[in-house]
């Protein structure tokens, strides 16, 4: 394990706002994979051909969640409508590799989500697991 200018953690606490839905900046697509595009469809009852033609759009070569106006197509009333499979790359905001130096951390990603610095205490070896989730890697 590398040494990390966070030895004893760092709190997360996801307040449900939905900023994290919305584009800003760098963070403006969220990326996914035939497997969770399977997953969503299913969960909102859906064939995943229906579920891509109606959701999903080519980006750069990669398969994306659309985002009309900038929010993602997911969102309604600040909640996910698919929580429960929604992809990895939500499943593990905020503890991304480029969220995770001092100055990023609480500089916009702080300003980006109110869940920042509150709520329960991630330990260093929780954060390293969700990276590893991150890039599939298990």
């Amino acid at each position: 394990m590398a040494k990390v200018w966070y030895p004893n953690g760092l709190r997360f606490s996801c307040r449900q706002c939905g900023a994290c839905c919305r584009d800003d900046g760098e963070y403006t697509e969220v990326y996914v994979s035939r497997d969770e595009i399977a997953r969503m469809a299913v969960f909102l009852n859906l064939f995943p051909h229906e579920f891509l033609k109606t959701y999903v759009r080519k980006s750069d070569g990669y398969e994306t969640l659309t985002s009309p106006a900038g929010v993602c197509v997911m969102l309604r009333e600040n909640r996910c409508r698919v929580y429960p499979e929604r992809p990895r790359q939500c499943r593990t905001w905020p503890f991304w590799p480029q969220n995770l130096s001092r100055h990023v951390w609480y500089g916009e990603v702080r300003k980006r989500c109110p869940g920042v610095g509150v709520g329960r205490r991630y330990s260093v070896e929780e954060i390293d697991r969700i990276l590893l989730a991150g890039t599939g890697v298990s």
